[in-house]
């Protein structure tokens, strides 16, 4: 099998365009071309969308590009994330629960899981020491 990041830009045009040439002229079927080639078929559905691309004037579409996301679906902006830590540290929310909320209120999505993260890893929640009704010590989670 032929791996794209291995081919340089002429190669990748020119196995689109040999299997289309092939195809074309009767030949092969695309399953067959592809074969040949070594390309899987789906593989070959998206180079040609990309030669195409690259064709009609898209200088980086034939460019390898990582399959790592660009960001991460649930990672919330710095500017949220900022908000969060502001609020934590006026004292007027007594729990990550009440800073989420009231940030829904303002229209912020915000899950208070998502406050308790935010907020341990700027060293603003974890184990508070309290005093319980019957005077004992307990360690709770709570803001710092």
């Amino acid at each position: 099998m032929i791996r794209w990041r291995e081919l340089s830009k002429e190669e990748r045009v020119r196995v689109v365009k040999g299997i289309d040439a092939g195809v074309g002229a009767g030949y092969w079927t695309v399953a067959e071309a592809c074969a040949e080639f070594g390309v899987d078929r789906s593989t070959y559905y998206r180079w040609r969308e990309r030669v195409a691309r690259y064709e009609s004037g898209d200088a980086r579409a034939l460019d390898a590009r990582s399959s790592r996301p660009r960001r991460h679906g649930r990672r919330k902006r710095d500017d949220v994330r900022g908000e969060v830590v502001r609020l934590a540290k006026t004292g007027e929310f007594g729990s990550p629960t009440a800073i989420a909320r009231y940030l829904r209120e303002q229209g912020t999505s915000m899950h208070p899981g998502t406050a308790i993260r935010i907020l341990e890893v700027e060293g603003l929640y974890g184990y508070v020491s309290k005093v319980d009704r019957a005077g004992n010590r307990r360690k709770v989670r709570g803001l710092l």
